[in-house]
């Protein structure tokens, strides 16, 4: 009974889902996107808009200058792995808006240190990636389910 259970909220979740999918993928796509960023954190704010004029003239220092200033313990591969724009914090997303690979953008404080981030690569999300659409399916069908429950009538009889 139970993988019978299973495969019909596994169909619902499909037909309520797909002709909304693409839509709900367009919207969110900025956020899916995945970047490989370099980055440069300090502590000090001058020191950071320092490193930004030397990279602004000079943006082939990026690795050297991460070895030789950064904090973190990342300093020596200062690449960080893909991440999703939607999960990076709300400036750095921000300042990330329409950057390409090879851009350098900062200074940016974030959690009191400042930094500096080098794109790298820019990995476009896909509908094809594996778990994506099923993540998106999921998302979608909470949504729905939230809704049918918001106009559902529950009464509580209390004794």
């Amino acid at each position: 009974d139970r993988i019978a259970f299973g495969f019909q909220v596994e169909k619902l979740k499909a037909e309520v889902t797909e002709p909304q999918l693409e839509e709900w993928f367009a919207k969110r796509k900025p956020d899916l996107d995945r970047v490989v960023l370099s980055r440069i954190i300090v502590e000090d704010k001058q020191l950071a808009v320092d490193l930004e004029q030397k990279l602004a003239q000079e943006p082939s220092q990026f690795d050297d200058l991460a070895r030789s200033h950064s904090v973190t313990k990342d300093a020596i591969g200062n690449a960080i792995p893909p991440v999703r724009r939607g999960s990076l914090p709300p400036g750095v997303r921000t300042a990330l808006t329409d950057t390409n690979p090879g851009d350098i953008v900062g200074v940016l404080e974030v959690d009191d240190r400042f930094c500096l981030f080098r794109v790298d690569n820019i990995l476009a999300a896909s509908l094809e990636q594996p778990g994506l659409k099923r993540e998106l399916q999921n998302e979608l069908f909470e949504k729905w389910m939230r809704e049918k429950l918001a106009k559902m009538a529950i009464k509580l009889e209390l004794n």
